[in-house]
Formats: C-alpha cells, sequence, structure tokens
C-alpha cells in the first residue's frame, strides 16, 4: 500500500504495557486531545451528527508457489473503522473561523483506522472515492509477555511525484535519486516524547484491568469444567452443541454467548467507541487462547512501577536501536572533549599566562623573547579567554541534553507542565458526553 511513497524510518520501543491495552489505546482517538494534547486526532473522533462506521473485511493471502496475482481469502481479517476527516470538538478554533468557506460539493477525506489482528494497526486519512491516502503510518504491536509489548512503527508519505509514480528524481543512468530525509535518530526523539506522554497513564490502568482479565478466566475455567461435566454425562459431542471450531474472520460470534468482560469494566460512552466494542469483544475472546498467557498469575497482580521504570528509555529503547545508541555515544565523547577543554581554557590557560609574564620579567632576549610575546598577544585574546569558552559550554550543554534524550526524562514536574497544554485546545471533554446515552 505504501509503495512509491517516501518511508520514514521505524522505530521500536519495548514498552510495560499488556498487548491488549496498548492496542485498544492506539485505536482511541479520544485520548489524543487530552493525553497528548494533539488537535489533529480530532480529525479521528466520532460525535452524533459524525458517527463512526466500524465494518469487516477478509485479508486476501497468497500461497507459497502460486501467481502474485493469485489471491483467495485467509484466515486473517481486518477491523476498520471510518468517519470524516473533519474537526468535532474542536471546530469552533481561532484557526477553524479563519477558512474559507468550505467546498461543499468536494467530499471530506475519510479518517480510517485499520486493526489487523493480531498485531498490524494502521492509519490515515483516506479519499473516500479511491481509498488512496497521502500519508499512513502503522504500528506493530507484538506481545511478549503479560504486561509486556514490543512497539514497532513506521510511516509513508506520498508527494506529488511518488503520487505519479516516480518516488524521486532521475539520475543521468536511469537510477532514482533519493531525496534527504528526517534523520532516523530525530525521528527516534520525536516518538519517544510522544510515547511518555500516556504510556504511564496505561501502567496506572494496567493492574486494574488485568486483575480483573484474570478474574474472568479462573472463573470461565470453572464454568467451563462444570459444563464439560455435565455435556459428557449426557454423552453430546461440540458439534451438537453447536460450538464451531472452525476459524472465522468476523471474530467468530458463534460459540457459546459470553458477556464481554471489557464491558463489564470500562464506560462506553463516548461515539468513538464503538470501534473499541468491537477490538474489546475480539480480545475477550483471543486472550485466553494467548499461549503461556496464564502460566504465571501473579504476573496479574503486580503494582504499578514507578515513572522511573515505566519510562526509563535506556532500557525500552536505546539499548535495543543502533541508531539511537550511536548518536548517544557520539553525543557522550563530544561532552567529555568540551568539557575537557573548557577546563583546559579555564584552569590551565591562566597558569601559562601567569608564567609566560614571569619570564618576560625575567628579561627573556632574543628570538625566545619574540616568540614570547607573540604567545602571549595570542593567549591574551578577547575571543580565547571569553568566546571560546561560552563556545565550549554551549556544546558541552547542548550534548548533554541530547544525551538526555535517550534516557528517562519524562519527571513529575515536566509531566506537570505538560499538562498545562491541555487547556491550550480549547476542548471541554463533557461536551461530548452532555446529553449522551451509552453506546450499545
Amino acid at each position: 500500500e505504501g509503495e512509491g511513497g517516501e518511508p520514514f524510518a521505524g522505530v521500536v520501543r519495548d514498552l510495560p504495557i499488556d498487548y491488549s491495552l496498548l492496542v485498544e489505546n492506539i485505536l482511541d482517538p479520544d485520548h489524543g486531545l487530552f493525553a497528548h494534547c494533539a488537535k489533529g486526532f480530532d480529525l479521528y473522533t466520532a460525535t452524533a451528527q459524525q458517527p463512526q462506521h466500524v465494518s469487516f473485511f477478509p485479508v486476501p493471502m497468497q500461497r507459497l508457489g502460486t501467481p502474485e496475482s493469485s489471491y483467495e481469502p485467509g484466515g486473517l481479517f481486518t477491523i476498520q473503522s471510518s468517519v470524516d476527516a473533519v474537526p468535532k470538538l474542536s471546530e469552533s478554533t481561532a484557526k477553524e473561523k479563519k477558512d474559507s468557506k468550505p467546498n461543499e460539493d468536494k467530499k471530506p477525506l475519510r479518517a480510517t483506522s485499520r486493526f489487523t489482528p493480531p498485531c498490524l494497526i494502521a492509519s490515515g486519512r483516506r479519499d473516500p472515492l479511491t481509498g488512496v491516502s497521502p500519508f499512513i503510518i502503522a504500528f506493530w504491536v507484538c506481545p511478549v509477555g503479560v504486561g509486556r509489548t514490543r512497539f514497532m512503527s513506521a510511516s509513508v508519505a506520498r508527494g506529488k511525484e511518488s503520487a505519479k509514480g516516480s518516488g524521486g528524481k532521475p539520475k543521468k543512468n536511469g537510477k532514482k535519486r533519493s531525496r534527504p530525509g528526517i534523520p532516523r535518530w530525530l525521528q527516534h526523539l520525536f516518538i519517544n516524547n510522544f510515547l511518555d506522554e500516556d504510556s504511564h497513564l496505561l501502567c496506572t490502568q494496567q493492574p486494574r484491568t488485568l486483575s480483573a482479565e484474570l478474574r474472568a478466566h479462573v472463573k470461565r475455567k470453572e464454568e467451563e469444567k462444570e459444563e464439560s461435566g455435565s455435556m459428557t454425562e449426557r454423552g453430546q459431542t461440540e458439534k451438537e452443541r453447536g460450538v464451531s471450531t472452525d476459524c472465522c474472520w468476523d471474530i467468530g460470534i458463534q460459540g457459546r454467548e459470553t458477556v464481554s468482560e471489557r464491558k463489564r469494566i470500562f464506560a462506553y460512552r463516548s461515539p468513538t467507541e464503538k470501534l473499541l466494542l468491537t477490538v474489546g469483544a475480539y480480545l475477550d475472546k483471543t486472550l485466553p487462547s494467548m499461549p503461556n498467557r496464564y502460566r504465571d498469575p501473579s504476573l496479574f497482580l503486580r503494582s504499578c512501577p514507578s515513572r522511573e521504570e515505566t519510562l526509563d528509555r535506556w532500557a525500552q529503547h536505546t539499548k535495543i536501536c543502533p541508531d539511537s545508541m550511536d548518536v548517544f555515544e557520539r553525543a557522550k565523547k563530544i561532552r567529555n572533549a568540551a568539557a575537557l577543554s573548557l577546563a583546559g581554557v579555564l584552569f590551565v590557560l591562566p597558569q601559562i599566562l601567569k608564567l609566560i609574564s614571569g619570564s618576560q620579567a625575567g628579561g627573556v632576549a632574543g628570538w625566545m623573547g619574540r616568540y614570547t610575546r607573540v604567545l602571549q598577544s595570542i593567549l591574551s585574546l578577547w575571543s580565547l579567554q571569553v568566546a571560546f569558552p561560552c563556545l565550549l559550554t554551549v556544546v558541552a550543554s547542548v550534548s548533554h541534553l541530547l544525551m538526555r534524550e535517550f534516557r528517562f526524562k519524562m519527571t513529575d514536574r515536566l509531566r506537570d507542565r505538560k499538562l498545562q497544554g491541555i487547556n491550550k485546545t480549547d476542548i471541554f471533554p463533557d461536551s461530548r458526553l452532555l446529553g449522551g446515552a451509552p453506546i450499545e
């Protein structure tokens, strides 16, 4: 789907967040207005006037050894949500007031999010007729244990040339010339700052959600044991009981009806959560089938770790990312070199000047005296005694700040400062809920 576009570098981070919570968080645009203070999320939200449409479709799969054009339905499926990509809660901002009158004949783009279980999520604003998006961002949410997930992200942007299929300016030999892009490490800094804004919030939610899942699992096992014993006594088979063992792409509401555990503990009130209701039903049905999910029940009962642990970029990202580690090591060398040079200028240089002044006072003559006077004049320059130390101080400080970006950064003080940005969005969450009723 991203063929012909210009890719942005991917990022990886091992988050101490459970797979189920991370999937729901990525698919929930409501949180972006407040946790990230970003109005762009409002394009993906829904209201009663701009409803969210949820649909399912199978993912075609190509079998090995068959032509590229031969696809057939497989076991994978996609859950898709779409809504008009127009501001809802932020529609009365100053920026919107300055805009010219909208063209009513032109249909707005559709803000679309697609979840292809178990790991892939893709979002973008798509043309309502062609389904093409100028920018697609994809997330791979890979569970590695209870309360631990490897998060990966990448995106593709289509420019005017890439939309036509050129993808770059051709060279004389016919090869395409790649354009200079944003450095990978700089993209990593942006994504890590973005993830820090709500990762700890999810970790505080995790103990209650995981403990509720464990209780539901224990209860379900007890019910299945009782039901299995009852059915065995009557000699009924699974087929006679009407339980389907086939894999169906529409999340298989075919077996024994169960009440969604997430619907018990979550309050679904926003029109945007129509997608989360569907994804929640999928998670309730599939999480018990995850290998070794309930092997160690104590993992579901852990308390929330400290902010220093949940937002530790060094362990979660820098150590496993060669690009970021390389930048960190370079910044460390530059900082140390600048600090050493600064110490030399501030402490060694005065001693040299003092020594030269003493030699001149002793009456050093000849060529040595001339060189001594020249050296003294050079070392006495304002640029060497004032400007150069200031430059070294700036270089050391910038290098130290860059190193900080690859370690724990989001302290309580910085968190509180970022929370002030919520008031600047001119968005009030209660305005969505006034007069609203729980969605079914």
